[in-house]
């Protein structure tokens, strides 16, 4: 569940990169795939004390953070930023594991941050099993970020476009995680 959530939070972050104008050359994928890190370096050390911090219902609200500090004496972005760091990640990629909670306090790489927390706040709403007709732009934080300065017209087009986005991102995922299957004649079972 977590790999098709990264998975599918990278999509749409080079998806929105690409609508936006943006010419990144693969950070933005990478960020968006790497951006919960800590979350699946928790479920991977700490099975039985993720299971009880994160329900994996992709609701987000402001007391994730807390609620996993209190819980776990720290938090997935402080777990996955000190992963990366260690490991010497790409820094985009270590704000985008670091600031994805709270893209205002970033103070690099902040266009990137706010591009995966408009994916990841997407990627959360498909999760919960809603559908794209009745995505609500106006409730995504990054993109609030991202518009500042944009026309209302601009804006309205997005938002018009929106839907649309995060089915064709959603199906080119689904198309491409899918393993293919192999082509011609099946091997005999005969003895060998």
């Amino acid at each position: 569940v977590l790999w098709h959530h990264s998975y599918l939070t990278a999509c749409l972050c080079r998806r929105l990169s690409e609508e936006f104008g943006y010419k990144h050359h693969g950070e933005d994928f990478t960020a968006g795939l790497l951006h919960d890190l800590g979350r699946i370096l928790i479920a991977v050390t700490m099975p039985q004390q993720f299971n009880a911090a994160d329900p994996m219902d992709f609701v987000e609200d402001a007391q994730v953070l807390d609620r996993e500090r209190q819980l776990l004496g720290t938090d997935h972005c402080q777990v996955g930023t000190l992963y990366a760091q260690q490991n010497h990640l790409p820094l985009s990629a270590i704000a985008a594991i670091d600031f994805h909670h709270r893209c205002e306090k970033a103070a690099d790489h902040r266009g990137i941050v706010e591009l995966v927390v408009s994916a990841d706040h997407m990627a959360n709403f498909l999760q919960r099993g809603e559908k794209p007709e009745g995505y609500d732009l106006d409730q995504n934080p990054g993109f609030q970020a991202i518009a500042k300065g944009w026309t209302a017209d601009r804006v309205r087009a997005f938002k018009h476009l929106t839907p649309r986005l995060i089915e064709e991102t959603t199906q080119s995922a689904v198309q491409q995680s899918t393993p293919a299957k192999p082509s011609g004649p099946k091997p005999s079972a005969g003895p060998v």
